[in-house]
């Protein structure tokens, strides 16, 4: 997946404590941030659509 070039945008979202653990869990051993994980799995998500 090619780098998003756009403006970054702060969101607040809840999400349940257990998968927050998980996502944070996938993306520090992949050396990505949170926001960066997020962002990719959205991404390829609406790829798929």
């Amino acid at each position: 997946m090619s780098r998003i070039q756009t403006r970054a945008v702060r969101l607040n979202i809840s999400l349940p404590k257990g998968l927050v653990q998980r996502i944070d869990a996938y993306a520090k051993a992949r050396h990505l941030s949170r926001s960066g994980f997020l962002a990719k799995a959205a991404a390829e998500a609406l790829e798929r659509t």
